[in-house]
């Protein structure tokens, strides 16, 4: 009987490898079908995002991250602790585009942050938010393109949203309150899928909605 079992599950997982394998294959042949025959692009470039920002000192940007990012993420058991260490202890490296080379901004991190943090009322309930968007070194420390935004509550507290990839286009609303966001997120490593979004922000729930997203293979751009 316990026989009778044993070649029951080896046959189960054989045949879970065979449709495995099967599926593969498949995705590979779509991909070079794609390479192949899809309509080439061209791969969107980092670019200057010009924020209906207003001018606010240092020592109040400061304090609005820390209080939306309090010294309670410090502890390194916290699941929102790598934040804290972007924000408040992490050196900069950023990229220096003339040069083609990697620049070590270590003397002041923290004002290279403050300065690519731009305050403004983002969801347009009358509060100023803020969002972080430097042009390179996020996706250097991260590896990937992840920023947030950060929107503040009648209490004085912060909602903090996210989306993936770096702007490539951007809607505001005639009270420059946000409208419409597209990103594009690059392929990382040895995986060769990019993906582009297109972000609109809910009032009601007051938060970031995924419109569109579409999945380009690194092969469609005219440069591959």
């Amino acid at each position: 009987m316990q026989m009778k079992r044993l070649c029951t599950l080896i046959y189960f997982f054989c045949l879970l490898a065979l449709c495995s394998h099967a599926q593969d294959k498949l995705s590979k042949l779509e991909q070079d079908s794609i390479c192949k025959h899809a309509k080439k692009m061209k791969e969107p470039k980092r670019q200057i995002i010009e924020f209906p920002s207003k001018p606010v000192s240092d020592e109040d940007k400061l304090m609005a991250l820390k209080k939306a990012l309090p010294d309670s993420l410090s502890n390194a058991n916290n699941p929102l602790h790598w934040f804290y260490t972007y924000y408040f202890e992490a050196p900069v490296t950023d990229y220096d585009p003339v040069g083609d080379s990697l620049t070590y901004l270590n003397s002041n991190p923290m004002k290279f942050k403050l300065n690519n943090t731009f305050f403004f009322d983002i969801n347009g309930d009358g509060l100023m938010d803020f969002i972080h968007y430097p042009i390179y070194y996020r996706a250097l420390y991260l590896s990937h393109d992840s920023y947030e935004i950060f929107i503040q509550n009648k209490d004085g507290s912060y909602t903090m949203l996210q989306f993936e990839g770096f702007i490539t286009k951007i809607e505001f609303n005639k009270n420059n309150s946000f409208k419409k966001l597209n990103t594009y997120r690059g392929a990382c490593c040895t995986n060769k899928e990019n993906y582009f979004y297109t972000y609109c922000f809910n009032k009601s729930k007051n938060s970031l909605l995924i419109k569109e997203s579409n999945l380009i293979l690194t092969c469609q751009f005219n440069n591959q």
